[in-house]
């Protein structure tokens, strides 16, 4: 059903694409001799974090704005390249490097690193459907992927709480992108590209175009591109773990054809079973005989394995926009908007891996039984190469993609003139198909393990290990025939219909009270269908997470506009919202006060405090049961059966586990409260600058109990003592409810008594932070007879605290020193023009991040983009544009990412030097 509404939004946007070529056609065969009525006037434009008319750009609260223009100027391909630039932008994210999320092929920001989920986005003042897929397994997202560059007039970011005007959501940020309303002519736009150490090569093509033929207006947007991925073993800092500085030059290969010995039985001083040079000579030349040090052993591997996935993904989109107004002869205006987005994306997650999932080890029947228990106590481990499975590409992901939202509207004025009115309803539909091959778990198992012979000490399975197979490489017949295509559908929707009343209400002394009135109705839903055999534990090593369901919510909203004095504006806003749904949350009142004085024309001093709410995202509520697998150390075991021993050497560290989790309708509303104030000051015409204090804090932050935490606790209740020795209630409300996530064997007396079994955990409202900083902002603007106009912004992000707290009686402990996210951001550019000539130095700088323990900090990063274009005639332009100028390589931290790729994803981008030419002609 939703995919033939995709269809029929897709006919209509290429028919009304067709109108519109036929129209700006006729519109340019005509001549007109009318003249634009100059006016000395500002318009009254409504700029995001609220809903008043104004004439200043500049209001109670700071507000960033980034125009079309100087997305271009600044070198940026997409919209998520343009929000991660941002001082705001502070917090961890997730990239396409990061391999194997849950949402690879999505975007998003970490405003204020509060969470990419508490910035709400917004098209044209509108909600957007969620990313169908949960970020991180958990909560909801904005795909800011789907934005198309080619439909964007600019874009609009106020990074605070503005809950008072926009609802739940709006609680580190609001983020609107405003589409394109105008457009004379048509403009084609084409460029290719491609990075200067391989891989990445794209081509986009774009068309804009629009015209106003009497009442009528209309504007379309085209756009089209097609990227190549980038590979690991592309980039020479991380194309083998020989990239590893620890190593100091020694290469130590990836484990791919390995049997572990782990409790050393036959007591030749390694852990690995040797095979041999000839058992690795069978995977020649991709595997070589190898040694790992440190009291390992010998093993087949290779060094170059965990470079065989893509650092970027490869994309194929396809978009269009088209908007249609058309001005009646009493002032209102009829108005549409369409916009349709496809992508079909793929990337690879690394080399295709197996092992033993349920238990640390397993007795062979087949090998010497060293410990009198049967058999051999081994953990075999494969990881295939891409002559067994095919090719690099044989375990490729993909992404089927699909995005349409439309708006209709009207507005018009009434009151004789004294009140505009806008009421619009808009729906936006998100559906995505998720492809990848998987193991089968009873053919990949059975075929290194054959069928399970019992259970052994520790719980241990039984098997007698095919050590031949083992030993030997697959083809990539085999393969195919040990895996499936995981298939896992996903769809999401908005609908929301508003009315928005504004206008003077009365005058004061000081001026008009300004006023604006708002009602709103919305329901939003997901499904998330996973393959059944994902659901049912068919697939190797691999689970999902499924869920579904609807939530509607009703809203009225307030906010006046009050002139208390020539120099002195206050605006009050306030806002109750209710939710209908499963949820314990009912309805929320969230109120907001800002205050400006001028006290001279040049001079803005601006406050503001505002409360917010947020709702628990749809998938913590409505998740379907899930399983995962996992490893952690046995407290309770470590310290009952073995007390002063270090955990790491514990019997029972590293213990096996299956987790569950669901989604939990109990939960409440996230609450907030945000404070900012600070001066913005014109100094001369061409020089201005601006400084703002921000404050926000959150509380019953809703996320996942962390598992550490739970088996942590448990031990302190069970033992009823913590491990300083202060005692613990086993019968509190906590103890009892961390108690039922625990499940162990019996305590029968037996070998397997009380071994962990397994751990639930799930979503509770539980989390407090506070995060605290200063963003500045400086313009100058020169201009020369000689030597062209000159223009410097430069933009500074700096936090003071983040101040967090597991839960809301513990102590809040600062941690911006102690954690991975940026202490602090900066933006800047210098732009020149000279007659047909303009060239933009854009550079991002990053603030040290944390590096080695508590002392060590990683320096600052920089990275420089460059465009140079000239107008060649009026119709004809070329820009050159040039990413990461000085080709500047990640920071390596070897403490904190002791793993591949050994650098923080989220701040440093491994692309390298990328450079686009470009060619726009206007028709």
């Amino acid at each position: 059903m939703k995919k033939n509404r995709l269809n029929q939004a897709i006919g209509l946007a290429l028919s009304l694409t067709s109108l519109a070529l036929l129209s700006a056609s006729s519109a340019m065969a005509q001549n007109s001799n009318d003249q634009e009525e100059e006016t000395n006037e500002l318009d009254r434009i409504t700029v995001t974090g609220s809903r008043l008319q104004r004439v200043q750009l500049e209001g109670p609260s700071p507000v960033t704005i980034i125009d079309a223009a100087q997305i271009q100027r600044e070198g940026f391909t997409t919209v998520f390249e343009v929000l991660n630039s941002l001082t705001q932008s502070t917090g961890q994210i997730q990239v396409e490097q990061d391999a194997g999320t849950f949402t690879q092929n999505a975007n998003s920001i970490n405003l204020r690193n509060l969470g990419p989920g508490l910035s709400l986005l917004l098209i044209n003042g509108r909600r957007a459907a969620d990313y169908p897929l949960p970020f991180n397994g958990q909560s909801n997202l904005v795909n800011l992927a789907s934005i198309p560059a080619a439909a964007v007039e600019r874009i609009e970011v106020l990074a605070g709480g503005a809950s008072a005007i926009y609802g739940s959501d709006a609680v580190a940020g609001v983020i609107n992108i405003v589409l394109r309303k105008s457009f004379e002519g048509h403009m084609l736009n084409a460029r290719v590209g491609g990075t200067e150490d391989g891989g990445g090569a794209s081509k986009r093509l774009q068309l804009v175009g629009g015209s106003s033929q009497g009442n009528l207006n209309l504007v379309y947007t085209f756009e089209y591109l097609d990227r190549q991925p980038i590979w690991g073993f592309q980039r020479d800092f991380q194309d083998s773990l020989a990239d590893d500085p620890r190593l100091s030059g020694q290469v130590v290969n990836t484990r791919n054809v390995l049997l572990l010995d782990p409790f050393d039985g036959n007591d030749d001083g390694l852990t690995y079973i040797d095979p041999g040079p000839a058992a690795c000579s069978a995977f020649s030349p991709e595997l070589e005989y190898s040694f790992r040090p440190g009291g390992r052993g010998f093993y087949c591997g290779r060094s170059d394995d965990v470079s065989q996935f893509t650092l970027r993904n490869r994309r194929e989109n396809l978009s269009g926009m088209l908007d249609v107004s058309y001005l009646f002869e009493g002032g209102q205006e009829l108005y549409g908007n369409l916009n349709v987005f496809q992508s079909d994306s793929e990337f690879n997650t690394g080399t295709a891996f197996w092992t033993l999932l349920s238990s640390n080890f397993l007795i062979d029947t087949g090998g010497t039984d060293y410990f009198d228990v049967g058999g051999e106590t081994v953990l075999p481990q494969r990881i295939f190469t891409h002559a067994e499975t095919g090719g690099r590409d044989a375990n490729n992901q993909t992404f089927d993609e699909r995005n349409w939202n439309i708006v209709l509207g009207l507005k018009g004025v009434f009151g004789d003139g004294r009140f505009d009115y806008d009421v619009s309803y808009s729906h936006s539909d998100y559906t995505v198909e998720r492809t990848r091959p998987l193991f089968l778990a009873d053919a990949i198992d059975d075929y290194f393990l054959g069928p399970q012979l019992g259970t052994g000490i520790f719980g241990a399975p039984i098997y007698n290990l095919n050590r031949d197979r083992l030993f030997s490489p697959i083809t990539p017949e085999i393969y195919r025939s040990l895996t499936a295509i995981d298939t896992t559908e996903a769809d999401s929707s908005n609908d929301v219909l508003t009315a928005v009343v504004t206008g003077d209400l009365w005058d004061l002394p000081a001026g008009p009270v300004g006023f604006a009135a708002v009602a709103e109705w919305g329901t939003q839903d997901y499904q998330i269908d996973l393959d059944p055999r994902l659901r049912n534990d068919e697939f190797w090593g691999f689970t999902g997470t499924g869920g579904g369901g609807e939530r509607d919510r009703y809203a009225l909203g307030l906010e006046f506009g009050l002139p208390l004095h020539d120099t002195v504006n206050a605006t009050l806003a306030g806002r109750w919202d209710k939710y209908d749904d499963i949820t314990a949350v009912d309805d929320a009142l969230t109120y907001n006060v800002g205050l400006e004085w001028r006290p001279i024309d040049s001079l803005l001093v601006r406050g503001g405090y505002a409360t917010s709410f947020r709702a628990p995202d749809m998938h913590y509520v409505f998740a379907d049961p899930s399983g995962f697998f996992q490893s952690v150390d046995d407290l309770y075991l470590c310290r009952r059966d073995e007390p002063g021993t270090p955990t790491s050497d514990c019997t029972f560290a590293n213990s096996s586990f299956r987790g569950s989790r669901q989604g939990d309708p109990n939960l409440e509303e996230e609450e907030g409260e945000s404070f900012t104030a600070g001066v913005v000051w014109n100094m001369t015409d061409n020089l201005s600058l601006s400084v703002d204090y921000y404050r926000v804090r959150l509380e019953g932050i809703v996320d996942d109990l962390n598992v550490n935490y739970i088996i942590d606790r448990e031990a302190d209740c069970r033992l009823g003592m913590d491990i300083d020795g202060s005692p613990v209630n086993i019968n509190s409300a906590e103890c009892q409810d961390i108690l039922s996530r625990v499940v162990r064997a019996p305590a029968d007396g037996s070998q397997f008594a009380e071994t962990l079994v397994s751990i639930r955990t799930g979503p509770i409202n539980r989390a407090v932070q506070e995060v605290s900083g200063i963003d500045a902002e400086l313009k100058y603007a020169l201009a020369t007879d000689s030597y062209g106009d000159f223009g410097f912004q430069l933009a500074w992000s700096h936090v003071l605290t983040d101040k967090q707290a597991q839960f809301a009686a513990d102590p809040i402990v600062d941690q911006r020193d102690n954690q991975l996210d940026l202490r602090s951001r900066m933006r800047g550019s210098v732009s020149w023009a000279k007659g047909d000539w303009r060239t933009t130095l854009f550079g991002t700088r990053f603030g040290s991040a944390l590096i080695e323990n508590l002392e060590g900090r990683s320096g600052s990063y920089t990275r420089f983009n460059l465009t140079v274009e000239h107008r060649f005639s009026d119709s004809l332009l070329g820009r050159l544009t040039v990413q990461n100028l000085f080709d500047k390589d990640p920071i390596l931290d070897t403490f904190n990412f002791q793993a591949y790729p050994f650098y923080t994803t989220s701040i440093y981008d491994p692309t390298g030097r990328e450079v686009f030419a470009e060619v726009e002609y206007r028709f």
